[in-house]
């Protein structure tokens, strides 16, 4: 099998390899072609220090080597402050001797990028310093429990106004600037030592931490919305929005057009939700007073209506009053004319029986008076005979 000819290396901190594992491509490449390195002895970093000097035909003054491992330590972290201090060193060289005076101007290995980064920012005029205070705290991702890590920025990120003072910063070794996959311009602290190592930085993130930290958050809610196509369901909303407004009021300079779009499309969405939520309000208003109008036309058309009632009830009331009167009149004239009819017959009684008795009385006289006429009439007829019978017999006689 012939030897390979290019060879690709890749180096990660240990700290970052659950990140790579939990993407199943990567952790695959990982299982057959991961090197586990562990920190560096103190023979191993002597050689790292001397032989790249001996190849190049420089040699350290005498003590030099100890004096820097002795400063380097057992810090794996230190490594790339060993790194930057050496390049700076080699550029103090004196005819090939690095020395122990190149070593101090420095600042030695723990101050080596301090002191760079300070005296490259410090020859700044003060706009432009408070332009590199922003470009840094946009190349640091702020640790949420967790140490502060750099971060690779764009050109967007860190203002297209800016991009000028980060080419110088770039010349100055203190960034670097590339593309990535996409073409996009980036740039990136040199080492990331300089993060913790750097007081001013240090003080700029403390600062800005606040803001940084929920830029961060808000870059996140940035990439959904933009993967899901900008729809409005991804954008911010409630109490993350009202955040947002008022970061952009104050800090809206230092956030890119796309995180300003992102913010203003949310704050456009919540002014539209408030109108049509005002709309729906006065048309439930005018519905409500509607509804009230109606309600109160109905209660004066009950109340007509049960005053309607209550006279109705009231005449019924007076009806039944007269009628309950008349009912008792009527009983009291009743018994009053059933005592009248009872009198009444009474006295007709009396009054037939007088009358019949005057008949009865004047038929016994009729009577009487007709017995006496027809006494007299027999007494008449009697006489008559007898005077007949003695005028016959005085005739015969």
């Amino acid at each position: 099998m012939p030897e390979p000819r290019f060879v690709l290396l890749l180096a990660m901190r240990a700290d970052f390899m659950g990140r790579a594992l939990a993407h199943r491509p990567f952790a695959d490449a990982l299982q057959e072609a991961c090197v586990m390195l562990g920190p560096m002895n103190r023979e191993e970093l002597r050689a790292a220090v001397e032989k790249p000097a001996r190849v190049q035909g420089a040699a350290f003054e005498a003590g030099l080597v100890e004096r820097i491992l002795d400063d380097v330590g057992q810090e794996p972290g230190n490594l790339p402050l060993l790194e930057f201090a050496l390049t700076l060193l080699w550029e103090r060289q004196s005819y090939g001797w690095l020395t122990h005076a190149g070593y101090e101007e420095i600042g030695r290995v723990e101050g080596a990028l301090a002191c760079y980064a300070s005296e490259v920012i410090g020859s700044l005029d003060p706009e432009a310093q408070e332009q590199a205070r922003r470009v840094f705290v946009q190349l640091v991702r702020p640790g949420e429990g967790t140490e502060d890590t750099r971060r690779l920025a764009t050109r967007a990120e860190v203002g297209k106004e800016s991009w000028g003072l980060v080419q110088h910063l770039a010349d100055k070794r203190l960034v670097v600037t590339g593309r990535d996959a996409a073409g996009t311009e980036t740039v990136e602290v040199v080492h990331e030592a300089l993060i913790p190592g750097w007081g001013q930085l240090q003080d700029w993130m403390e600062a800005d931490r606040a803001f940084r930290t929920w830029q961060e958050r808000l870059r996140a809610g940035l990439r959904q919305w933009q993967e899901t196509g900008r729809d409005e369901g991804a954008l911010l909303r409630g109490a993350p929005l009202a955040e947002a407004e008022g970061w952009l009021a104050e800090r809206g300079g230092e956030l890119s057009e796309a995180e300003k779009a992102f913010i203003e499309d949310g704050l456009a969405l919540r002014e539209q939700r408030a109108l049509e939520r005002e709309a729906r309000r006065q048309r439930e208003l005018e519905a409500a007073k509607a509804l009230a109008a109606e309600q109160e036309k109905r209660a004066d058309v009950e109340q007509r209506r049960a005053e309607e009632q209550a006279r109705s009830a009231g005449r019924l009331r007076q009806r039944a009053l007269l009628l309950a009167g008349a009912s008792v009149l009527a009983v009291i004239l009743a018994v009053a004319a059933f005592y009248a009819f009872r009198q009444a017959n009474q006295s007709a009684g009396a009054a037939q029986a007088a009358s019949t008795q005057a008949v009865s009385e004047r038929y016994v006289a009729e009577t009487a008076q007709a017995l006496e006429e027809d006494q007299r009439a027999r007494a008449e007829t009697e006489g008559w005979a007898r005077a007949t019978s003695q005028a016959v017999a005085e005739e015969q006689a």
